[in-house]
């Protein structure tokens, strides 16, 4: 028994172990979340709660509306009257052919489509350049290299000083190197009507303006730029500020909806930091995260119901019965029977002096008149009765052969003598 017992506490101790290390425990993070996800009400470094605040105010009398739904006609209102700005940050941009058809339609229309990914819209960069005469294909036209930073210069334009500033993705302790995406193409093969608006140090277009209709599309590939660690440093909030300047004044869209890619689960579009837990994976997903939570459960019942001791069921036995009542009615049956009363006296007048002694201390041989005075002080009982118990008694004593009567004016006088003790 006692070798099943360590077993099950072996086996608590090892879960509970494993459920600390579930809930992060034993690989705690030093304040923040590194990984890039550019949520809008994210607070971490590389979230995008600061970019949110500020597009929610950029323009006056305008609003900062989120996409969770495809980016169809109706939601981004193509028609003419207040039509807003179509806004995207992140990773990557998973746009189906129809949603893209979708979006290229709205900004023909005269709608500005502002898109921050390192990936965009395949199917968007596709029909974007077979409008041009130009043998670029999407793999050809968007590469990375790896780096541990990027810079970029911004040409002066609409009355804005030159920026100059780099972004780079940092973990605590250090600064991590990662690949950087940039156009590759060749300006003198590019429409004089795309303008390349912000370069790297190796003069690699980073930001464009690519006309469509009557609308133009604004492709920025460098989204860590607009996070809320970046976006604190001056030089930064300047070019995120000369990017927002391409904007009209109008309403923006944020499109939510893309960041995930179509009929699979949402899985967020972040780029995870070194160091995560190995468990981080299976704790972000919430389908999961729950199923965990759910095993350990049903484990720690499991324990808290088999680790009780085991044994034999115990079969029921029926309490002790008190027969007392019954020898006491046999032997007065006996002695009725048998008219033995002075006997049956002699007897009750032994349990008396036992009662006196035990109860009260008091040690007595006989139940005599002289005695009455000390039995009255010690049991507080009437002392005319006990006076009339002790010469009942005396007199059953000296006479031979007591009667019936006799003996039940004993009993009554001795009933009345317990009754009257304290």
């Amino acid at each position: 028994m006692k070798q099943q017992t360590r077993i099950y506490l072996f086996a608590f101790v090892v879960i509970v172990v494993l459920v600390m290390a579930f809930l992060g425990v034993f690989n705690r993070r030093e304040g923040f979340d590194w990984s890039a996800d550019y949520q809008p009400q994210s607070e971490e470094p590389y979230g995008a709660v600061v970019l949110s605040r500020l597009l929610k105010t950029y323009q006056p009398g305008h609003t900062l509306r989120m996409l969770t739904k495809a980016p169809d006609e109706k939601e981004l209102q193509t028609y003419k009257t207040d039509r807003p700005a179509y806004f995207f940050l992140g990773h990557r941009q998973f746009l189906s052919e129809a949603e893209s058809s979708s979006l290229l339609d709205f900004v023909s229309q005269g709608g500005t489509a502002l898109i921050v990914a390192e990936n965009p819209s395949e199917f968007l960069i596709e029909r974007l350049l077979n409008r041009v005469d130009t043998s670029l294909s999407y793999e050809g036209f968007i590469r990375k290299k790896s780096a541990f930073n990027a810079v970029f210069h911004q040409a002066e334009r609409a009355g804005l000083p030159p920026v100059h500033s780099n972004v780079f993705h940092k973990i605590p302790g250090a600064i991590i190197a990662r690949d950087y995406a940039y156009f590759q193409a060749d300006r003198q093969k590019l429409p004089a009507t795309w303008l390349i608006l912000a370069q790297n140090n190796n003069e690699e277009a980073i930001w464009m303006s690519i006309p469509h209709g009557d609308g133009r599309f604004l492709l920025h590939l460098q989204p860590l730029a607009f996070t809320n660690y970046h976006i604190q440093r001056r030089s930064i909030r300047n070019h995120v500020a000369a990017v927002l300047s391409e904007l009209p004044k109008a309403d923006v869209v944020w499109d939510l909806y893309s960041r995930n890619p179509h009929n699979l689960p949402d899985e967020p579009d972040t780029i995870q930091s070194p160091g995560g837990s190995p468990l981080s994976f299976l704790l972000g997903q919430e389908a999961l995260r729950w199923s965990l939570y759910l095993l350990l459960g049903i484990a720690l019942l499991y324990l808290a119901f088999t680790a009780r001791r085991r044994q034999r069921t115990i079969p029921i036995r029926e309490p002790l019965r008190n027969f007392s009542l019954n020898f006491i009615r046999s032997i007065g049956r006996l002695y009725f029977l048998e008219r033995k009363h002075e006997g049956l006296v002699r007897h009750q007048m032994r349990y008396l002096l036992s009662w006196l002694r035990e109860r009260y201390r008091l040690s007595l041989n006989d139940f005599q008149e002289e005695q009455a005075e000390l039995i009255h002080l010690r049991t507080g009982a009437d002392l005319e009765v006990i006076l009339r118990l002790a010469r009942e008694y005396q007199r059953i004593k000296v006479y031979a052969l007591p009667e019936d009567d006799d003996a039940l004016r004993f009993h009554a006088i001795l009933t009345q003598f317990y009754k009257s003790c304290k």
